[in-house]
């Protein structure tokens, strides 16, 4: 028993492997590979602005419809549908910076998003394992730190995400391991699910408190970023919009996809 407890404090201990001048920055020096025309590109994003506008989208959370009708949207409560209008649309995409800075605990770990730089993460969300011993098996916790050890002695890797699911935790508390593990065992700027409000705040203060700042210094750097799937045609579910909401409140990063599913 007590060297089950050894190990495991050993286990948690900050990760030793310390950045140096191999943590690589690295740019893209090639332009984009032109698989349309100028004219067809323009076609599809005027096909979208009009989408938006004629179509709309049906946003199933009402903090974020409130959201939307303050800031000018045109909503409607008794069909939930939202409509944008392209120039107020355009405006406010255009607010976004052309690049960001992300921030691990350590000095050297800090990377450029965006303007050609590239970024290399490990695979996110895989529910199995496999190995040349045991072959593949159910995502674990042991598991899943091993890949975080993993991540950690790559420099060529920037992000870590959850690389396996650890099936062998309760969901309603996974989320508590995995980020405490995360924060044990790499020094690297990270992923968290949106999963619902309170695992998000769970995962962000732990976060906050393994960076040693308060919420301002927190707030005001990027340390982790979300994806948000849309994956039904023109809807937004109440999971999506809040993970939308409080990673925006937060000031850190997320990905928002057009991952569409057919039934979903």
């Amino acid at each position: 028993m007590a060297r089950n407890r050894r190990s495991s404090r050993r286990g948690e201990a900050r990760p030793s492997i310390q950045p140096g001048d191999s943590w690589l920055r690295i740019k893209n020096p090639y332009p984009p590979i032109a698989q349309f025309s100028e004219d067809e590109l323009e076609a599809i994003h005027l096909t979208s602005l009009n989408l938006l506008r004629d179509k709309c989208i049906k946003v199933l959370s009402a903090e974020a419809r409130d959201r939307y009708r303050e800031a000018g949207v045109d909503v409607s409560e008794d069909t939930l549908m939202v409509q944008f209008d392209p120039d107020m649309l355009l405006q406010t995409v255009g607010q976004a910076p052309q690049s960001f800075t992300m921030y691990g605990r350590s000095v050297n770990r800090w990377f450029e998003v965006g303007d050609n730089n590239l970024v290399f993460a490990t695979v996110g969300g895989p529910p199995h394992y496999s190995d040349l011993e045991n072959g593949r098996r159910a995502g674990t916790h042991d598991t899943f730190r091993d890949l975080l050890r993993m991540a950690q002695n790559y420099d060529v890797i920037h992000l870590t995400t959850p690389m396996v699911e650890p099936q062998d935790l309760p969901t309603h508390v996974r989320h508590l391991y995995m980020t405490r593990s995360v924060v044990s065992l790499t020094d690297k700027p990270t992923f968290v699910y949106s999963r619902g409000r309170e695992a998000v705040a769970d995962s962000l203060e732990i976060l906050r408190i393994a960076h040693g700042i308060d919420q301002q210094a927190f707030e005001n750097r990027v340390h982790c970023y979300t994806v948000v799937n849309a994956n039904s045609p023109l809807q937004l579910d109440e999971l999506m919009c809040a993970g939308i909401i409080d990673f925006a409140k937060a000031r850190q990063a997320m990905i928002l996809t057009p991952f569409t599913l057919a039934g979903a």
